[in-house]
This record gives C-alpha cells, structure tokens and sequence, in this order.
C-alpha cells in the first residue's frame, strides 16, 4: 500500500477461534523475538523477488528503527487471582512496502495481518 498510510497490526487467531496479539514467551527486553522474525523471514510467507538472506537483513534494519510505545504492565484475563504479564508494544514503520509489504499468510495459517485504519 505504498503511498497510502494504513496501521496493519500482526494477529494471532487462537484455538477458540478470536484473534489477539501474538503472545511469545521470550524475555522481557526482546523487540522481536526470533519466532516472529522466524515467521515474518520465512520463505513461505514471503512475496516478491528478495531472498530470504536478504529479506533477513531488511527486517534487521526495520526492527532497529522501531519506535517503542509501552513496556511495562498489563493486566491478564489467564488467572483471577489480579496476575499481569510483562508487555512490550513496538512500532515498526514500512513506508514503502518494502519490509512487511512483502510478507503475505496463506488462508489456514494462524497468522494475518489486521488493518486498523483505513
């Protein structure tokens, strides 16, 4: 969508069928942990002519741009007893397709991008 500004957030659909945030059970101070950039580097979800090396190296430098917006505490609905989770929350920009434009799911995998604003 280059040219056009539209905020995509990555979904993870869960078993009971709602999508939510990808949860990774990484450490705390990780921006992008290896399982998303497994998946966002992957050669099946890759469009485009970029080879996996290169589209390693891409995301590389995107992720170092990121603009952190929260870290800290959230509350979470998987215990009742007033338990949180350690969150992080960043902005990764893609102006111009070039990183994230290029990565596209299939039709059953647990992953899609969202479109939050038009």
């Amino acid at each position: 969508m280059a040219g056009k500004q539209v905020l995509e957030v990555l979904m993870e659909k869960r078993e009971n069928g709602i999508f939510s945030l990808p949860e990774i059970k990484s450490g705390y101070d990780v921006t992008l942990p290896d399982e998303i950039k497994e998946l966002l580097t992957s050669p099946q979800n890759m469009t485009g002519n970029l080879s996996a090396e290169k589209m390693t190296k891409t995301h590389d430098e995107s992720v170092q741009r990121g603009i952190l917006v929260y870290k800290g505490f959230l509350d979470s609905e998987y215990n009742t007893d007033n338990s949180w989770i350690e969150t992080i929350i960043v902005s990764y920009h893609d102006f111009n397709d070039n990183v994230f434009g290029n990565v596209q799911f299939s039709e059953d995998s647990k992953y899609c991008w969202t479109k939050i604003k038009e």
